[in-house]
């Protein structure tokens, strides 16, 4: 507006949004053919698939060094059906991390000027304007070692300097320094240099001997294997244990750091054990007990100090008459019957299946479960709760939810489910196709 352009309108695209709302600024930028600027702000959720005829300028606010993002965001003002120059706005300087304008041109160049020669005419170039350039020299001038727009060959020759002294490339535990050089040379991968030093320096298969020395080592220090969060080290010790080859050296420290598998005399004693203490078999919550518990039926079926202790203190299993017992005095305590949190809840699927035809079953799920509602019941509650809050119900609603989606189920029974349905019913996300295809909007 200060430059003297007219804002014709604004349109907001982000995942915050209802489906609804996506689909009403989508149709209003693309449809408004008002004089002056359009501007469309999207997040992230338009970078690619979508083709709007007439975009003729893209602004990036958002930091990338992905050259393929970079080339999406372009490709939004760089359709086939545009016939005005496009222009790109590259705000936060991505053309520097991502080198993307200079093969772009080539990739053009390569394209455009066969054609320009058969239609005789000048071929087409690109324009760009770096006003950054200014500032990454005064920036190379005062702090060389640190800052992020340092030349190519800088960054190749310190990369090459710390590799051949380490014999590696740059990692975590580095100089930060050394670490923003090789961060800036990934940038580059497509020449041949950073290719050639890739090639001579790459991570190589760690021998069995450099694993059992790295691992005595770990071992002594910490008198312990490592542990999962310790990735590399974690790596190293199973990439010992799979190459192991009969080395008596592997062997100690597989017998002294890896826990002894308990055979079934030592299960069964503890059992014979806890059961002496405790007069019954472990629960689930006592997981260790548990777990031998169970190991120990596993593999001594056919032994009979394992038969002895199931008969003895194995599952009880429940009478149909028990489990009935168990439902009434829970309904006459509390007035209903048990919820899916409430541990007497298996009880009743039970009984519910297996007692069916009890009369007693069934005379407690007359009495206490609800009645499902009619569809008239369910048409009026819902013109009640439309009409009172002007919206369908919330999924966080759960009674009335549950009521609405089961009436809608059955919108071709009744005329007015299907005027409700379309006064309150959502709107359709809009689908966003690439080459005919409906693809998923994502943040």
């Amino acid at each position: 507006r200060t430059a003297g352009f007219t804002i014709a309108d604004t349109c907001l695209m982000h995942s915050d949004l209802s489906g609804s709302e996506q689909h009403r600024q989508m149709r209003q930028f693309e449809n408004n053919k008002s004089d002056g600027i359009r501007l469309m702000f999207s997040v992230n959720m338009l970078n690619e698939g979508i083709h709007v005829p007439n975009v003729n300028a893209v602004i990036m606010l958002r930091t990338t060094s992905s050259r393929i993002i970079y080339m999406q965001q372009m490709g939004r003002c760089l359709t086939a059906a545009n016939t005005e120059k496009p222009l790109v706005l590259d705000m936060v300087d991505n053309i520097t991390t991502t080198s993307a304008v200079k093969s772009l041109q080539d990739e053009f160049d390569a394209l455009e000027i066969p054609m320009a020669k058969r239609e005789n005419r000048e071929p087409r170039k690109f324009e760009v304007q770096d006003y950054m350039l200014s500032v990454k020299r005064l920036i190379s001038e005062f702090a060389p070692p640190l800052h992020t727009y340092a030349p190519f060959e800088e960054c190749l020759a310190a990369v090459t300097a710390f590799c051949e002294e380490h014999g590696r490339f740059p990692g975590k535990r580095d100089d930060r320094e050394i670490r923003l050089y090789h961060q800036k040379l990934r940038n580059y991968a497509d020449r041949p240099e950073v290719q050639e030093l890739r090639e001579k320096y790459a991570r190589r298969i760690m021998s069995q001997e450099t694993k059992i020395r790295m691992m005595e080592e770990f071992t002594a220090k910490h008198g312990r294997r490592p542990l999962l969060k310790e990735k590399e080290m974690y790596r190293v010790w199973n990439g010992m244990l799979g190459e192991d080859k009969g080395d008596p050296r592997v062997k100690v420290l597989r017998e002294k750091f890896i826990p002894k598998t308990m055979t079934l005399d030592e299960k069964i004693r503890l059992m014979e054990e806890f059961t002496a203490k405790h007069g019954r078999r472990p629960i689930p919550e006592e997981t260790q007990m548990y777990k031998v518990w169970y190991g120990m039926l596993d593999s001594g079926k056919d032994d009979l100090r394992v038969i002895a202790l199931r008969e003895k203190f194995g599952p009880n299993v429940m009478t149909t008459d028990e489990k009935i017992r168990i439902i009434e005095e829970f309904t006459c305590k509390n007035g209903r019957l048990p919820k899916m949190t409430e541990p007497e809840y298996k009880i009743l699927r039970s009984i519910s299946w297996y007692g069916r035809n009890d009369p007693r079953v069934t005379a407690l799920l007359e009495k206490y479960r609800k009645k499902a509602s009619t569809l008239e019941e369910k048409i009026k509650i819902m013109e009640d709760f439309t009409s009172k809050n002007g919206r369908r119900p919330f999924a966080k609603e759960k009674e009335m939810h549950a009521i609405w989606a089961s009436m809608i189920q059955r919108v071709k029974k009744d005329p007015r489910i299907r005027v409700l349905s379309e006064k309150y019913g959502a709107a359709a996300k809009p689908k966003i196709c690439y080459a005919g295809k409906p693809i998923q909007n994502k943040q």
